[in-house]
């Protein structure tokens, strides 16, 4: 797998973090393509940034003229699928990238869940587009055909500059999960592929398990994007997933850890990532690297209860990323039959949307897939995106039933992913008063 080379390393301390700094390089053996880096040249930067939610936590982003998109998903692995061979739905993931245009220049892959990377690679395939990702979703990538070269593996503290004024922070992150339960160690566990996984010789798909082919790739990555503007740097956070019970200190799970609390065994193209840095450490290093004490949009995730995670990890990292608004992502049925159905589950935490509220930040919730939302300095605007999701076959707002309003289920192991289970803490911190 290619990592980035090293052009000048600037070594700085925040308590035990430190902050490795990687510049972009030519495009001979660099992170930029060259197709990437001579548009960066070419395009005259827009006014504003864009943001487009395609669904779980997939975004499209357009950054002064930079086209990003995160993780990717378009894909659904059908209900009692079992953690079989399951191919990309290349002809959605191309139906959906010629409504937003036909071009990509960077994928990032927060984590490597199927519901998060089963397409990773299908994007870049028809794009072209760098992925920045951990080593399993790179792993990912090349079982499906990508060269080493497309895929850059990033661990946290990593900077890129993508151009046009835009540039990346990785944040070393965690996946939700709680360790005092089976099905939360199964999920938090840092767990990494070892080798490339086989492709399925009938189907030539991979296993969507999260204990097989896509496990969670030693965790998570946030990324912290600064975009240069006339009046000022703008700045959005994404995380596709989050830990408010390891934000503080990693709670690190070891193979015997793992087999004895997990009821499962690990298998041989696992391993498990030792973590010693906690995720608040490795946030607010990058946040002292980039030079803010606050963030424009925290686009983050959304599933939970009135107690359950997400609210809790607002509650722990508010007063360090300090959004001046919040996006909730990962609420949506990732299982429902087909992306093109849209919206069918309605939003149902409303702990998360008391607590911003209660702090006095706009909290936006999604109405459809495809809708879009335009940052500037002076806030976040929306963008109903009518022509694209007509493309897409898609309603302007989605019309869900009531009764459709339910949690993620608790689905077994061999299911691509369950979120929602349950990181009650008695402990939490109130920051209401801390802005």
């Amino acid at each position: 797998m290619q990592r980035s080379r090293l052009l000048g390393k600037q070594l700085l301390i925040f308590g035990a973090v430190f902050f490795i700094a990687f510049c972009s390089v030519a495009p001979s053996g660099g992170l930029l393509s060259t197709r990437l880096w001579r548009a960066a040249e070419a395009q005259t930067p827009p006014p504003a940034v864009s943001m487009t939610w395609m669904s779980v936590t997939n975004w499209y982003f357009e950054m002064n003229g930079i086209k990003i998109v995160t993780d990717g998903f378009i894909s659904r692995v059908p209900r009692g699928n079992g953690g079989a061979p399951f191919p990309p739905d290349v002809e959605a993931v191309q139906r959906v990238l010629d409504a937003i245009g036909g071009e990509v220049d960077v994928i990032v892959a927060g984590h490597s869940h199927g519901d998060h990377t089963l397409d990773t690679a299908a994007w870049a395939r028809l794009t072209g587009a760098q992925i920045i990702g951990a080593r399993t979703t790179c792993l990912q990538a090349l079982a499906q055909g990508i060269p080493e070269s497309q895929c850059t593996i990033v661990e946290g503290g990593e900077f890129f500059d993508l151009g046009n004024g835009v540039t990346v922070r990785v944040v070393r992150w965690n996946h939700s999960g709680d360790i005092n339960t089976p099905a939360g160690v199964r999920l938090q566990a840092p767990l990494e592929l070892i080798n490339a996984p086989v492709p399925d010789p009938v189907n030539g798909g991979l296993r969507p398990s999260i204990l097989t082919d896509f496990p969670n790739g030693g965790g998570a990555r946030a990324f912290l994007f600064s975009i240069d503007h006339a009046e000022r740097q703008l700045q959005v956070f994404f995380a596709n997933t989050g830990n408010a019970g390891t934000f503080e200190s990693p709670r690190n799970v070891d193979e015997q850890f793992f087999e004895e609390h997990s009821a499962t065994p690990l298998e041989s193209n696992l391993e498990i990532v030792t973590e010693t840095i906690s995720a608040r450490a490795h946030l607010e290093a990058a946040m002292a690297d980039a030079g803010i004490d606050s963030v424009d949009v925290w686009l983050g995730i959304g599933f939970g209860t009135i107690s359950g995670s997400s609210t809790n990890l607002s509650r722990f990292a508010a007063h360090i990323i300090q959004p001046r608004a919040y996006i909730p992502h990962h609420w949506d049925d990732f299982r429902a039959p087909s992306f093109f159905d849209g919206l069918t589950r309605a939003w149902t935490n409303e702990g998360l949307e008391e607590f911003w509220t209660s702090m006095d930040v706009p909290f936006f919730i999604q109405g459809q897939y495809m809708d879009k939302y335009i940052l500037e300095p002076s806030g976040i605007t929306f963008d109903i995106n009518s022509e694209v999701k007509a493309a897409l076959g898609l309603p302007d707002v989605a019309v869900i039933p009531m009764d459709t309003a339910s949690e993620i289920e608790a689905d077994e192991p061999e299911c691509l992913c369950l979120h929602d289970i349950g990181m009650q803490r008695p402990d939490l911190p109130d920051f209401s008063a801390s802005r």
